[in-house]
């Protein structure tokens, strides 16, 4: 029987996040035990003028398979417009990309985005997700977001646009999760509180039906460090609000199969394909329901160098927060930065994966210390 994931990490399908999670696969084949998390991989729309969608889709499609066949994944592409949903063949990108996936042996979740299904701009999507059909699914999941927030207001009119979504779709409620996004919950553009309150008039409606699981998530990390450290090569937390929500949560509502969801050591919008000059070094470092960020400065001030990096290593190693060397693929090159091993410096892709290996690894970490203390 399929465990339920302890933890639903939201992942730009990238290189940096493939590279991140690599380790921990290998370390799994090697000691024969399935993954305690689901991944749910957001498929980026890398959209310019004269490239072929398709090739960048079947791409990261065949770098998923490689990475993750066998396994469970849920798969989305919140970002993807409309107008730009169709491939060059005609084909709906979502159902392309879930039809590749299985034959790459990927057990997909497809996801149902509950503001993308009522969109009355464009019926491309409600279309294209009610003709689904995969039997070989090991679950689906309704990601409320958006205007979900502001339906649950009216909870009888949520009901009925959630029962329509279950309905349309033929699901069973017990095959089917939900993750509940918050989205973007950086610096001040919402409380704990107000999450907390709107949490809970969800769970109250959400807790009358027999789902899966329910997720929560949010994303912590502003868009940019200097929202998050105010002044260059200085040290600071970052509180993540969605774990703080979702450990005061799981205490409210004992009886419901509360499940943590975040967007990783990122913000969760698409980056701007633009190459700024002004970049910071810095590294975002998972800790105990806050962020240590590390902040260094502008590339641009040492002549475009990324050598400042050492330095930034440095300073967390020699932090109070450092775990070890051998705590994850992330930490060890942390190590190895900092002291010059190989030379290694790094770029921003192998950054992103840096930070995200010690986030996935902590966090998992994080939820069953807090399991194991809360069923004490």
């Amino acid at each position: 029987m399929m465990k339920i994931p302890e933890y639903v990490p939201i992942m730009k399908a990238k290189q940096g996040e493939f590279d991140a999670i690599k380790p921990i696969r290998s370390e799994q084949l090697e000691y024969q035990i399935q993954p305690t998390f689901h991944p749910l991989f957001e498929m980026p729309n890398i959209y310019k003028e004269g490239v072929s969608r398709l090739v960048d889709i079947n791409s990261r499609c065949d770098k998923i398979g490689k990475l993750w066949s066998g396994n469970i994944a849920l798969v989305d592409g919140y970002f993807w417009k409309p107008s730009e949903a169709l491939l060059e063949n005609g084909e709906h990108f979502l159902t392309y990309t879930y039809n590749k996936l299985f034959a790459l042996g990927v057990k997909v979740v497809p996801v149902i985005g509950y503001d993308r299904w009522f969109d009355q701009m464009s019926s491309l999507y409600h279309q294209t997700m009610k003709n689904l059909n995969y039997p070989e699914a090991p679950y689906f999941c309704i990601r409320l977001d958006g205007e979900a927030m502001y339906d649950i207001d009216e909870p009888d009119f949520f009901k009925e646009q959630l029962e329509s979504i279950i309905s349309d779709l033929k699901l069973a409620e017990n095959n089917c999760s939900i993750l509940l996004d918050f989205g973007d919950v950086s610096v001040n553009r919402i409380t704990i509180e107000q999450m907390l309150s709107k949490s809970r008039d969800f769970l109250e409606v959400l807790t009358e039906y027999d789902f899966k699981y329910i997720s929560i998530s949010g994303a912590s990390y502003p868009s940019s460090v200097a929202e998050a450290i105010e002044d260059h090569d200085t040290d600071g937390p970052v509180l993540r609000k969605e774990m703080v929500v979702w450990q005061t949560l799981r205490n409210m509502f004992p009886n419901v199969k509360l499940k943590f969801a975040d967007h990783g050591a990122r913000h969760p919008a698409p980056e701007k394909q633009i190459i700024n000059q002004h970049t910071n070094g810095k590294i975002i470092y998972t800790i105990d329901k806050n962020y240590y960020v590390v902040r260094g400065h502008p590339f641009s001030r040492d002549g475009g160098s990324h050598g400042h990096r050492k330095q930034l290593a440095m300073r967390l190693i020699n932090s109070i927060y450092y775990e070890d060397v051998s705590f994850s693929w992330g930490d060890n090159k942390i190590f190895e930065c900092a002291h010059g091993i190989n030379n290694f410096i790094g770029n921003p892709t192998q950054w992103v994966a840096i930070d995200t290996s010690h986030h996935i690894r902590y966090v998992l970490e994080e939820i069953g210390s807090f399991e194991l203390a809360y069923q004490k």
